[in-house]
């Protein structure tokens, strides 16, 4: 996390998320998942593999296609509560178990 200046206003963004890949003697080894770009404003994905997305899809027995196309529809709903200033922590909550209602049946 950092302090950015973003269209004139300063901003706390994450800059990148990584993994533990393992351990360099006592230090973690760590892969960089993503990463900020501040010419899109953007987190994008390095391209290095998930460890984490690997040990989900085999316990969820989902593919990782499917499992993107989770987190898309994820993305879109936190997207759908930005567009729409909804921001309490209730109607997050009602928003997010309606989802989960209506995506199990």
């Amino acid at each position: 996390q950092a302090r950015l200046h973003v269209n004139g206003k300063t901003a706390r963004k994450i800059t990148e998320v990584a993994e533990i890949a393992g351990m360099e003697g006592s230090k973690p080894r760590l892969n960089t998942i993503w990463k900020y770009n501040a010419a899109t404003d953007q987190i994008e994905e390095t391209g290095i593999p998930s460890n984490l997305r690997e040990v989900i899809c085999k316990a969820a027995g989902v593919t990782p296609d499917v499992f993107e196309k989770h987190v898309q529809q994820r993305q879109q709903i936190i997207e759908d509560l930005i567009a729409r200033d909804i921001t309490d922590i209730q109607s997050v909550t009602t928003v997010i178990q309606n989802f989960y209602a209506q995506s199990h049946h």
